[in-house]
């Protein structure tokens, strides 16, 4: 394993790849595991908040219970060495997934939606 330090491009790096790993106990919503089904990447990862919102668990990747360190290995291991269609049906899956799911115009209509409902909220309190 080579710590490579900041990419600007990370897209060779994502093609070079098999498995997307997330070994951390702490994260919100990683846009590594975003970025990486981007490129048809399936994910294993420990259980942390948010994490599981990042991809369809059992489908596109997979959730570990966070001191399960066996299962997480079984899961990489059987990712790895899993038959060529099984890789590439999770590779289009998760790549469709993240391209509907976390789509930039989607997205951003999805704030303008959460923004409008708040300030119609303010504005009825202000009126009671």
């Amino acid at each position: 394993m080579k710590f490579l330090g900041w990419q600007n491009d990370p897209a060779p790096l994502y093609a070079a790849a098999d498995i997307a790993v997330h070994a951390s106990w702490s994260e919100a919503l990683s846009n590594f595991l975003i970025e990486a089904q981007a490129s048809g990447l399936p994910v294993v990862a420990y259980d942390a908040q948010g994490i599981a919102e990042c991809f369809v668990p059992g489908d596109t990747g997979f959730v570990i219970a966070r001191d399960d360190r066996d299962a997480f290995c079984a899961k990489l291991a059987a990712l790895a060495q899993a038959p060529a269609v099984e890789r590439a049906t999770r590779s289009a899956h998760a790549h469709t997934y993240t391209r509907e799911t976390f789509d930039h115009d989607r997205q951003v209509a999805r704030y303008l939606e959460v923004l409008a409902g708040t300030i119609q909220l303010v504005a009825t309190d202000e009126h009671r």
